[in-house]
């Protein structure tokens, strides 16, 4: 055998025989009977050879390229490793379909592209080869572990970047994949597929932990410690009652978490897996700390977590959470100085001598790929807590300065990290899980004096992912923004499909595969997008923002103030801009969130509201005192940035005239917003015609089984409106569907609807209910920019909805904003009809006449107060109906009258008869004349 080998190898740049060839590189791989260099040259030889061969550009010769790359990375040269392998891939994607070429040779070349990538740290084509070997894998139905180390590494990735939700449906993916592998013995060498199911399972369980899903994922978890008990799998049982042990710190088991993280070192210390062990000891000094307050025992837990750590090869973050947590105790037993170094022991794991402005001013993936992204903002946030609770107790004003500077990096770093993520679930938790960074910076601001980075971090606090997607919309196509919402309501239909309980087996794959298959897609969309709009992404990281000099300049030329509030967990904060002033409050969160809860427990409730108004003119009369105090408003238009629930600032009573309140609405035209920043935006409509000025919608009557009551009265309303316009088009009764309204608002400047609504649903969002079927909001999408500047929701509970803390409340009005609509009108709570149907008629009456949106709304209520009965004067009847975004008067073409056109033919009549009497006077005085 020997002997014929030799020949063989003698025999250069002649034709191998194929199954010879095949048999040999197989052989070669498995069992290395050569060093590397001896069987480089062998390979290049075949190489040489193979070109004369009638079987080239087949599988067997895309082997030989990927074992010949294989070999280039092991010796290191990385760059011909990539040529190789890319070479292979393409006779084997060029070639497909014949019957020369097995496809899936694709999966493994892609998997060792990736590995040569992950080599010269090139992290983007990596994730890149990974992606393809797993859409290659799906596309030819095979589970095997090369896809599913492929998928693990996704999963993982979207977990350091914080993208917890995506990881969370990939891990989901992943272990039902783990379950469908066949073992090949072949294969023994990369794992099995139950480590790979336990992976994705911890996976799933980590993601549940981050978002805060205790209660899911205790249950996931106890049931998990059974199986293996069961099974007497000892392997797996430390990570999972280390994870165990964080669920009942939110249930305040103390004991159980001590006892479980006990449990997780003794078997983790049986398998002597070290790493393991050095995370459950930093977790006992960490609960140690923060639990029990035992500062000596915490210390005594991390430095022995530390000693460990020394001895063993365990990941960097590691590292820098134990130095950050021993920082933490020092700074709370004001040892600053030691917190300090150890902060910095901590930055040094990353990157010897790095601190947070070296890391912000670095591409994100220099520091993400050995950092979970929510180590490195914990990291930044401790320090710049540190800082200020350092300037509170000792007073150095230094400290102040720097807790400041690095409230701006971490702001920064959030910046950087939520534009690599994908999932906008996952943004939202970030934003919340965020909030309390923004409060501690609100606070240092307020300290310093300081009204611009104070409002610089009001601002930062609120509705950026709002302001991100008004953004994008300037940047991208009609074909991309039609392309991303229809990804995004097929995403949303395989994910509520994926939900039924159900589902037999086979169609769980299937919808598997297939939401799979679109989140692939979306992704690729949106790395398209941000390729070929770089700057656009490039002004995410823009370092400027919205200043109060801008804000007086533009917002406050026609305002008189914006007021903004941000809700800590301790305190309210407020900040008033005038055109010369700024003035900062701080309210005492209990004393606030109660009277507002009881504010609007009276006024949207007429019953309760008419039996305890003079309880309720107390309770607003606290309000305006807690948010004003001493500052006395300017009369004229205000603008409110809230933080949290919605409350009509209207009703506040400013005085009492006699016995009789009155109102803060009697001095203020008053408009909300989710931001400053966003009343900045430039709205720019859209080159395509106005199909016409209104559009009004009246279902009337609903289908029987949703329970609905009728709306009589409405479709007259609608047609009473549409008489102020010169182009109205009405949807009425039947005519008024999901469907036809989803297809034609946007192409009006005005809507306004007539309905039903509910803040929440069987499918936990707000809906709207038509003539034949609810739009949930979710289903809210539009295939291009819309022509729309206004939209009335007369609904009830339309500016209610699910509150996302840092983003503000998801309602219907929310959503339109997103979509470009820069103004909407909606209610707070139930209405009633007849007063609802009478202020809306008030209210286009006065935007007839030319006045600004928030003006044209505060007239027609003052009007409806002074024309109604002394019930109806009750806040519940006129104060349900907000208005949320832009206050400018909306331009349009006012319908003439008959009358009026008369009253035109008899002055024109007029005008003639007048010209010519002047001409025949005139005619004879000069025939006079001459």
């Amino acid at each position: 055998m020997l002997f014929s080998i030799q020949l063989v190898f003698s025999s250069t740049a002649q034709c191998v025989d194929k199954a010879f060839l095949w048999n040999r590189l197989e052989f070669l791989r498995d069992s290395q009977p050569l060093s590397t260099r001896e069987e480089l040259k062998e390979l290049l030889n075949y190489e040489v050879g193979i070109i004369k061969c009638p079987y080239k550009n087949d599988s067997t010769h895309a082997l030989l390229l990927q074992r010949i790359g294989s070999i280039y990375s092991e010796q290191g040269d990385q760059l011909q490793g990539i040529v190789y392998t890319k070479n292979a891939i393409r006779i084997l994607t060029e070639n497909t379909g014949k019957s020369s070429i097995n496809s899936s040779h694709l999966i493994r070349n892609y998997f060792n592209l990736a590995s040569i990538y992950g080599k010269l740290n090139r992290v983007k084509e990596k994730r890149m080869c990974y992606d393809s070997c797993i859409s290659t894998a799906r596309k030819l139905q095979i589970v095997e572990l090369y896809s599913l180390f492929a998928l693990l590494e996704k999963v993982k990735h979207y977990y350091d970047l914080g993208d917890y939700e995506l990881c969370l449906k990939f891990a989901h993916y992943g272990q039902y994949l783990s379950h469908q592998y066949v073992p090949d013995k072949a294969m023994e060498a990369y794992g099995d597929s139950t480590a790979y199911s336990n992976h994705f399972f911890l996976s799933i369980v980590n993601s549940f932990l981050a978002m805060k899903n205790y209660n899911e994922a205790e249950a996931i978890l106890v049931a998990r410690i059974a199986e293996c008990k069961k099974t007497y799998s000892i392997s797996f049982l430390g990570s999972l009652y280390e994870q165990l042990a964080k669920t009942q710190v939110e249930k305040k088991n103390y004991k159980d978490v001590i006892a479980y993280l006990k449990q997780a070192l003794n078997y983790n210390k049986r398998i002597k897996d070290t790493n393991s062990c050095i995370g459950n000891i930093d977790n006992l000094g960490y609960y140690s700390y923060t639990i029990f307050k035992d500062y000596k025992l915490a210390l005594f837990y991390y430095r022995k977590a530390l000693q460990l750590r020394n001895d063993s090869q365990d990941d960097y973050k590691t590292s820098l959470n134990i130095y950050n947590h021993i920082a933490n105790v020092y700074v709370s037993i004001e040892r600053y100085d030691s917190a300090r170094h150890y902060f910095q022991c901590a930055f040094d794991q990353i990157r010897k001598g790095t601190n947070e402005d070296e890391i912000v001013n670095s591409p994100l993936e220099m520091f993400i790929q050995k950092q979970e992204a929510g180590y490195l903002v914990n990291l930044f946030a401790d320090k710049g807590d540190a800082c200020l609770k350092e300037y509170k107790t000792t007073g150095r004003k230094t400290a102040l300065k720097e807790a400041i500077k690095i409230y701006k990096s971490a702001d920064i770093l959030l910046d950087r990290i939520k534009t690599s993520q994908s999932e906008f679930r996952s943004k939202l938790f970030w934003r919340k899980n965020t909030h309390r960074l923004y409060e501690q910076a609100i606070e240092a601001c307020i300290l310093s004096g300081n009204a611009d980075d104070a409002f610089l971090f009001f601002e930062r606090s609120r509705a950026i992912l709002l302001y991100d997607q008004l953004n994008e919309q300037r940047w991208l196509g009609e074909k991309e923004i039609y392309r991303q919402n229809q990804l995004a309501i097929e995403l949303n239909q395989a994910e509520y499909q994926l939900n039924q309980t159900n589902l037999s087996a086979r169609h769980y794959a299937e919808l598997q595969g297939k939401w799979s298959n679109l989140k692939e897609n979306q992704l690729q969309l949106q790395e398209s997008i941000k390729e070929k709009n770089s700057l656009y992404y490039q002004s995410f990281l823009d370092s400027t923002f919205t200043t109060l000099r801008d804000i007086r300049k533009n917002l406050l030329k026609d305002h008189q103030a914006l007021v903004e509030l941000f809700a800590g967990d301790s305190a309210v904060y407020t900040m008033i801009v005038t055109g010369e002033k700024t003035h900062f409050s701080t309210i005492n969160k209990k004393t606030y969130d109660s009277t507002v809860n009881k504010c609007i427990t009276y006024i949207s409730d007429p019953v309760l509201l008419n039996r305890q108004f003079d309880s309720f003119i107390l309770c607003s009369r606290l309000l305006y005192k807690l948010i004003f105090q001493e500052t006395e408003m300017p009369i004229g238009r205000i603008i409110i940035s809230p933080d949290g629930r919605y409350f009509p600032f209207e009703v506040l009573v400013t005085e009492m005239a006699g016995s009789e309140p009155v109102y803060f609405l009697k001095d203020h035209a008053v408009s909300y917003t989710y931001s400053a920043r966003y009343l900045m935006n430039r709205f720019t409509r859209p080159s395509q015609s106005v199909a016409g000025n209104f559009m009004g919608i009246a279902p009337v009557n609903f289908p029987a089984g949703i329970n609905l009551a009728a709306l009589p009265g409405s479709n007259a309303s609608v047609e009473r409106l549409g008489s102020f316009f010169d182009a109205a088009d009405n949807l009425l009764e039947s005519k008024a569907t999901r469907s036809e309204f989803l297809n034609k608002f946007g192409k009006y400047q005005i809507i306004q609807i007539y309905t039903h609504s509910s803040a929440n649903s069987t499918r936990g969002e707000p809906v709207i209910y038509f003539a034949d079927q609810p739009m949930y909001l979710s289903d809210l999408t539009i295939s291009r920019q819309p022509v729309t500047n206004l939209i009335v929701l007369s609904a009830c509970e339309t500016g209610n909805g699910t509150f996302y803390q840092g983003e503000g409340v998801f309602s219907f009005n929310r959503a339109f904003a997103a979509l470009g609509i820069p103004s909407c009108i909606n209610n707070l709570w139930s209405v009633d009809n007849e007063s609802t149907y009478r202020l809306t008629e008030m209210f286009y009456r006065y935007l007839a006449d030319g006045l600004p949106i928030d003006q044209a709304l505060q007239s027609a209520k003052l009007e409806f107060m002074k024309t109604t009965s002394e019930r109806g004067r009750l806040p519940y009847y006129w104060a349900a109906a907000i208005l949320a975004g832009k206050t400018d008067a909306v331009e349009f073409k006012k319908k003439r009258s008959g009358g009026w056109i008369i009253l035109l033919v008899v002055i024109g009549c007029l005008v003639v008869y007048g010209t010519g009497r002047f001409l025949s006077t005139k005619a004879k005085n000069n025939h006079k004349i001459i």
